[in-house]
C-alpha cells in the first residue's frame, strides 16, 4: 500500500501481487522507472509516469484510479482498460501501443496529442480533451459513439475510407485522402 511516493532509483522493478495506491495517494514512477510484471492493481490514487521507454507501465492490465502519462517528451499509452487516463504535458504526441478502454475520464491535455494509431479507443468515457485525439482505425466505431469530444479536436487520419462516429466534438479535421463517412449525426461546434 502505498501513500505518496517518488521512486527514485533508475531502475525497473517489477511485481506480481497487489499494487495499492489508496485514495488521495499517488506513486510518481519518474522519468527513470518503469513497472514491470503482472501486477493486479487496486489504485484508488494516481499512478503517474514520465517515462519514455517502449513499455513504462504493464500492457494489458485493468488500472483503477488515475494513470498519468506526464513526460514532456513522447510517450507509449500501455494497451489496457484505465478507469482514468491523462495523456500528455506541453506539446508532446503519446502513442497508443494497442487497444485502449476507458471507464471514466480521458483528460488529453492543451497542446498535446493522443495517437490512437490503428487501435480502438472504447470505453464509457467522460472527456476532458483539449488536445487532440488521432485515429487511423477504419472500423465503424474507431472512438466511441454519442459522446461529447469536450474543446479539442478529433483528427481522422487513416489510410483507407474512416466513420465518424455520432457525437458532439468541437474541431474535426478530415485527413483523408479516401474520405470519410458519418457514422449517424454528429455536431461540429468548431471546425471542421
Amino acid at each position: 500500500t502505498i501513500g505518496a511516493v517518488s521512486v527514485t532509483s533508475n531502475k525497473p522493478f517489477s511485481m506480481t501481487g497487489t499494487l495499492t495506491v489508496p485514495s488521495g495517494g499517488t506513486l510518481d514512477m519518474g522519468s527513470s522507472n518503469d513497472l514491470g510484471g503482472t501486477p493486479t492493481v487496486a489504485n484508488s490514487g494516481t499512478i503517474k509516469t514520465a517515462s519514455t521507454s517502449a513499455s513504462p507501465l504493464p500492457s494489458g492490465i485493468i488500472w483503477n484510479g488515475t494513470e498519468n502519462y506526464y513526460s514532456n517528451s513522447s510517450q507509449t499509452v500501455m494497451a489496457g482498460t484505465y478507469s482514468n487516463l491523462t495523456s500528455g504535458s506541453t506539446t508532446n504526441t503519446n502513442a497508443a501501443s494497442g487497444a485502449l478502454t476507458v471507464n471514466g475520464t480521458l483528460t488529453v491535455l492543451n497542446g498535446t496529442t493522443l495517437n490512437m494509431g490503428t487501435n480502438v479507443l472504447s470505453g464509457t468515457i467522460t472527456t476532458a480533451n483539449a488536445g487532440t485525439i488521432r485515429t487511423q482505425n477504419i472500423s465503424t466505431l474507431p472512438i466511441p459513439s454519442g459522446l461529447t469530444w469536450s474543446t479539442g479536436k478529433v483528427t481522422f487520419d487513416g489510410g483507407s475510407a474512416q466513420t465518424v462516429p455520432a457525437g458532439t466534438y468541437n474541431d474535426v479535421i478530415l485527413n483523408n485522402s479516401a474520405g470519410a463517412s458519418l457514422g449517424a449525426t454528429a455536431t461540429i461546434n468548431g471546425t471542421l
